[in-house]
C-alpha cells in the first residue's frame, strides 16, 4: 500500500516540481547564451537571475511540500485519501519519502545548475584530471577517515533534509487542530519557531557542556596537525559529525510522532 500511495503521490506533485527545474535550466542556459564579450554585462545580470531563480525554487519548493500536505490531508482530497485501507503511518511516510525524493532532485538539479554557471563563466571543468590522480585522492582520504567524514555529512543532510519536511508536516497538524483553526497561519508560523528555539538550545547546551573537551582538542592540535595524527584529528571531526547526526535523527522522529499523533487524534477534515 505504502508503494501505491508514493506512486499516486508522484503523479499529483511532478507538474509542480517540474516548472521549478525547467526555470533553473532554462535560466542556466540563458546566461550561456548571452555569454558573448559585447554582452558581458549582460551575462553578468543573467548570471544574478540564476541565483534568484536557485532561492526562489527553494521557496516554491517549501510552499509546494507544504501545500501538497495540505491539500491532499486537509482538503476535498483528504475525506479520499484519509479514507483508504492504509494506517496514518503509511499516509505520513509516503508523501515524507516523495517529498523528500523532489528535494534531494532540487538540490542535484541547483547544483548541476550552479557547476554550469562557473562552466560558463570561469571554464572549471577545462583542466584535464587523470585516473592515477583521483586514485590517489581516494586513497589519501581513506586512510585519513575522510570517506567517513563525507558519509557523515551525507547523513547529516539527509537527517536535517526529513527533519524539515517534518517539521512543516508538524506545523500543518497543529494548525489545524480544532482551538487553532481561526490562528492557522500563526500556529504554523509559532510552531515552527518553536522547533527552532528548541533544538538551537540542546545544541547549545550539548556544545556547552562540550566546551572543556573542544578545549583540550584546540590545545593539542593549536600548531599545526602533523601529518601522522592526521586520522586522529579526522576522528575527533568525525565523532562531532556523529553527534550532530543523532539529534538531527533525533529531531526527525519526534516531529514524525508528532505529526501522526495529531493526524489519528485530532484530525478534522475542511
Amino acid at each position: 500500500m505504502l508503494g501505491r500511495l508514493m506512486k499516486y503521490e508522484f503523479k499529483s506533485t511532478y507538474r509542480e516540481f517540474l516548472g521549478i527545474y525547467c526555470a533553473l535550466i532554462i535560466s542556466t542556459l540563458l546566461t550561456w547564451m548571452v555569454d558573448l564579450p559585447q554582452l558581458e554585462v549582460v551575462g553578468y545580470i543573467a548570471s544574478i537571475c540564476v541565483f534568484a531563480v536557485i532561492v526562489a525554487a527553494i521557496v516554491i519548493m517549501l510552499m509546494s511540500i507544504l501545500g501538497a500536505f495540505n491539500k491532499r490531508v486537509y482538503g476535498r482530497e483528504g475525506y479520499l485519501n484519509m479514507t483508504l485501507p492504509a494506517t496514518v503511518h503509511q499516509q505520513v511516510l509516503a508523501r515524507l519519502f516523495v517529498s523528500v525524493i523532489w528535494c534531494l532532485i532540487t538540490i542535484i538539479v541547483m547544483i548541476l545548475s550552479f557547476l554550469l554557471l562557473l562552466q560558463i563563466h570561469g571554464g572549471i571543468f577545462t583542466q584535464e584530471i587523470l585516473l592515477p590522480q583521483v586514485t590517489d585522492l581516494l586513497k589519501a582520504l581513506w586512510e585519513n577517515n575522510v570517506i567517513l567524514t563525507i558519509i557523515l555529512l551525507i547523513g547529516c543532510g539527509l537527517a536535517s533534509i526529513f527533519g524539515m519536511v517534518l517539521s512543516l508536516y508538524s506545523a500543518s497538524a497543529v494548525a489545524h487542530l480544532p482551538f487553532c483553526r481561526r490562528w492557522k497561519v500563526l500556529a504554523g508560523i509559532g510552531t515552527l519557531f518553536v522547533f527552532a528555539i528548541v533544538e538551537s538550545r540542546i545544541l547549545w547546551l550539548i556544545a556547552y557542556a562540550s566546551t572543556g573537551w573542544v578545549e583540550d582538542i584546540g590545545q593539542r592540535f593549536s600548531n599545526g596537525v602533523p601529518t601522522e595524527m592526521v586520522p586522529e584529528y579526522v576522528g575527533y571531526i568525525n565523532l562531532a559529525i556523529g553527534v550532530f547526526l543523532l539529534l538531527a535523527v533525533v529531531f526527525a522522529v519526534a516531529k514524525y510522532f508528532l505529526t501522526t499523533y495529531l493526524l489519528s487524534r485530532h484530525m478534522e477534515l475542511e
